[in-house]
């Protein structure tokens, strides 16, 4: 996962979540704290985007087969 947290897919996921979520308080925290799963500094935020990268996630496994 640290490496994927590295990644411009990442950066790009991010990307579409602030999009997608634009009416959401969407301050990050210090990338150091990413490799924890803490991205967002609101928890509600973060829980939510967790949840929205693991179905990416998962959508990414299903399609590889």
């Amino acid at each position: 996962m640290i490496e994927f947290i590295k990644s411009k897919e990442h950066y790009d996921l991010i990307a579409a979540f602030d999009k997608e979520f634009k009416n959401e308080i969407l301050t990050k925290e210090p990338e150091k704290l990413w490799r924890k799963s803490i991205i967002y500094q609101n928890g509600a935020v973060n829980k939510l985007f967790l949840a929205y990268r693991s179905g990416y996630m998962l959508g990414k496994i299903d399609m590889l087969g």
